[in-house]
């Protein structure tokens, strides 16, 4: 199967940095996963600068799915790494596991719900959550 990636959020607070995504992504490539980038409009320039790094490995549908279209890409997935995010929501509606990352929102309120997900948080500061500590979990994931 393959891996869900969305690295957008509709609020700019919630959004990891692009250098990070790009850390997890390439290593779910050299891992020989399939990765699939989601997000809408807003999350098409992030999107084209994460496949632009990785050729065939990424499909980028970043402002490319409608909504039920995305739903159908989100039930499919192994399991997703996402902002917090409508993305994340949809994957625990799905019961997809989930790896979330959170900043100023409190994940006991706002987190997946869905089994086998993870949260990290470092405080408010999105930017304290290291690609080595996404990529820890990640592992987690693929065994």
């Amino acid at each position: 199967g393959y891996v869900l990636v969305a690295p957008g959020a509709a609020d700019v607070r919630k959004r990891w940095d692009v250098g990070g995504f790009i850390d997890v992504v390439g290593h779910l490539c050299s891992k020989g996963k399939k990765v699939v980038l989601v997000g809408d409009h807003n999350d098409k320039p992030v999107g084209a600068r994460i496949a632009a790094v990785f050729s065939e490995r990424v499909l980028d549908l970043c402002g490319r799915t409608s909504l039920i279209e995305l739903a159908g890409v989100v039930a499919g997935a192994a399991f997703a790494v996402t902002n917090d995010s409508g993305t994340m929501h949809l994957a625990s509606y799905f019961d997809r596991p989930v790896i979330a990352l959170f900043g100023r929102t409190d994940p006991f309120f706002y987190g997946p719900w869905s089994g086998r997900s993870v949260v990290l948080r470092k405080g408010p500061d999105m930017a304290s959550i290291s690609a080595e500590e996404v990529i820890a979990e990640v592992d987690k994931f693929l065994c």
